[in-house]
């Protein structure tokens, strides 16, 4: 986590929570943020934005022109809003905002809290190896090929490159609006048995359902490995998903905290 020049916050705060909350990522990290609301009896009055179209330019702007106390960020980066976030100076504390954000150019009453990405890419690493089956790995990113996604599977890669691993990395083709076709044959010309790490669940759907395309079982000839854990989805998979769960609750209780003592 990297902090920058915060002015401290306590008492009753005015505070706009901007935060994708359609998957169960973002729900976890909005009930971490009200645990730590609840437990330290902060009466802050929210005004939530629960849809990244609705956190715009003009949205900010209008907040630089009506000050609120504090904003609680975390929206896959949009340029054009983060450097706009990036010219006012309500206290604002990121979650998940990554070093290539024009957020990250601002210089006083910022704060960012980051989920730990290595960390996620090794321990899918290991519970691959870990199972003494697999001899071939290969990462799928997600479609947009996002910061996380990227950092994800890079840890992913240096962690079997360590052990002696090769990893195949797929590169969906351009211009494609839906791949499932191209992954099923790229699947299919991976020597099996093996293990492969998806970037996130949504994404991890569709590499189970290129694996129905293509005849390959799962988890005998791909076992898919991927992040989130989101419920609703993992357990009515056939096979169940395995997902590796970041703790979405601790961070976002790590944002609120910031926002009071930094």
């Amino acid at each position: 986590m990297a902090k920058r020049n915060m002015r401290p916050q306590t008492g009753n705060r005015r505070v706009v929570i901007a935060l994708q909350m359609a998957g169960k990522p973002g729900q976890r990290k909005m009930s971490g943020i009200l645990d730590y609301l609840a437990e330290k009896d902060l009466r802050w009055e929210l005004s939530f934005v629960r849809h990244r179209e609705d956190f715009s330019p003009e949205f900010v702007r209008a907040l630089a022109a009506n000050p609120v106390d504090g904003i609680l960020y975390s929206f896959d980066t949009v340029p054009s809003v983060e450097a706009e976030l990036a010219k006012i100076d309500i206290p604002t504390v990121g979650l998940d905002v990554f070093d290539q954000s024009p957020l990250c150019g601002r210089t006083r009453n910022l704060a960012l809290v980051t989920s730990d990405c290595v960390a996620v890419g090794r321990a899918a690493a290991d519970l691959l190896l870990d199972s003494g089956t697999f001899r071939a790995f290969a990462f799928v990113p997600d479609v947009h090929l996002r910061i996380w996604g990227k950092q994800r599977g890079r840890a992913f890669l240096d962690h079997l490159k360590a052990h002696g691993f090769k990893v195949d990395c797929y590169r969906r083709p351009r211009g494609t609006a839906n791949d499932i076709d191209e992954l099923a044959k790229w699947l299919a010309g991976r020597p099996k048995p093996c293990g492969v790490f998806v970037a996130f669940d949504d994404r991890a759907l569709d590499v189970m359902e290129a694996c129905r395309i293509a005849g390959l079982r799962v988890p005998q000839d791909v076992a898919v490995v991927s992040v989130d854990n989101d419920e609703m989805l993992c357990e009515h998979t056939v096979p169940a998903l395995t997902s590796i769960q970041p703790d979405h609750v601790a961070e976002g209780d790590q944002q609120g905290q910031t926002l009071l003592t930094q």
